[in-house]
């Protein structure tokens, strides 16, 4: 089995590409000199990072961080596993119930979660 390295990595051919060609020896060649040769910036489609969540706006989709505690990051790990999801889909999903529920009086400071839904 032939082997490909490039830029310290060796990999095993036979080597099929997204489009499903196999990438053969000449192929490579006709692609390094094409790379070699430049590419002009308008045949070149720059995108950063990932698609928009948001299907009516396109661009970037604004990001959220805050702090948990332990436990509520390792039941939210597990129950994201479980369940085959992602822990940014819970939240959004969590996120997305608290908005659409009915505003309460509160006083300043911590929003009350009920334990049970915590994963407690």
């Amino acid at each position: 089995m032939a082997k490909l390295s490039a830029k310290r990595e060796t990999v095993a051919l036979p080597v099929v590409l997204a489009s499903g060609e196999t990438l053969t020896e000449e192929l490579l060649d006709e692609l390094v000199a094409e790379a070699e040769a430049g590419y002009a910036d308008a045949a070149i489609a720059w995108r950063r990072g990932r698609p928009s969540l948001d299907q009516l706006v396109a661009g970037v989709s604004p990001t959220l961080n805050f702090r948990i505690t332990q436990r509520l990051h390792d039941a939210v790990q597990a129950r994201a596993a479980a369940e085959g999801v992602s822990v940014s889909d819970i939240g959004r999903a969590a996120l997305e119930r608290y908005v659409r529920s009915k505003p309460r009086r509160r006083s300043p400071g911590r929003v009350p979660v009920p334990a049970d839904e915590l994963g407690a």
